[in-house]
């Protein structure tokens, strides 16, 4: 749980690479006046840090975008689509369209 300046409670998700991936991530059930962010930090060993900020919502819809483009690749190759057997994520390009977006967070 975090406090905003002006005293939001809301909560902060952190997740972090050193090497460009997906950002593995599972779908959370959480309450209706929960405010949940998630912060993805990119650490390269020889490079600049990056911060990628992200609401619940934006994660689930880039969650929703990675199944998708699975489900394409697996019917390309002719192979079931397992939803069972697949690690949610958020893919690289998608995350990288909120680098630095610290204003959603609650002021």
């Amino acid at each position: 749980m975090v406090i905003s300046p002006r005293g939001v409670p809301f909560q902060v998700d952190v997740k972090g690479l050193y090497k460009k991936a997906p950002w593995l991530t599972a779908r959370r059930a959480i309450g209706q006046n929960v405010r949940l962010f998630y912060i993805f930090a990119f650490v390269p060993d020889n490079a600049t840090n990056q911060f990628y900020v992200l609401t619940h919502p934006q994660v689930i819809a880039g969650i929703n975008a990675d199944i998708a483009r699975h489900r394409v690749s697996c019917a390309a190759k002719a192979k079931p689509f397992n939803r069972a057997g697949y690690a949610t994520a958020v893919g690289w390009d998608y995350a990288t369209g909120f680098a630095d977006r610290w204003d959603q967070l609650p002021q």
